[in-house]
């Protein structure tokens, strides 16, 4: 990998203040993913919430979600709530849950062997829908 001159870097970022706004096309999967690792980021080191860059980049993912969220969705209600300090859910805690919905879908399976019946709950189904449709989980 070849270093990467910063002062010349500077000079570019520099250039970009005066460029107009930027199109792009990202999925809203995307887009909430990337507003999940800036909260995830300032989270873990909220100092970093103070500095210039990370002004810019909280700024630029809340505007994200305000203009493509709808604010009565569950999902702009997620968002907001990951930018609660107090809500931060770790990697492990993440890992968990989904640890927790595959086992909850192991047990419901084995009662649609033993019964025929099985009720997964919205918030599983969705989860795992999402999980599976981002190729998180190999059912």
């Amino acid at each position: 990998m070849e270093k990467p001159d910063f002062e010349k870097c500077a000079q570019e970022v520099n250039e970009m203040v005066i460029l107009p706004p930027a199109s792009i096309e990202v999925s809203r999967v995307g887009i909430f993913a990337i507003i999940t690792l800036v909260q995830a980021a300032v989270q873990a080191m909220p100092e970093i919430a103070d500095d210039g860059w990370a002004k810019i980049g909280i700024a630029a993912a809340m505007q994200l979600q305000k203009d493509l969220f709808n604010k009565d969705s569950e999902i702009h209600k997620v968002l907001e709530f990951g930018w609660n300090p107090e809500a931060y859910i770790t990697p492990s805690v993440i890992a968990g849950m989904l640890q927790d919905i595959e086992e909850r879908r192991s047990q419901k399976l084995k009662s649609i062997e033993q019964d025929g019946e099985c009720d997964e709950t919205v918030v599983q189904r969705l989860s795992r829908e999402i999980l599976e449709s981002q190729g998180y989980l190999d059912l």
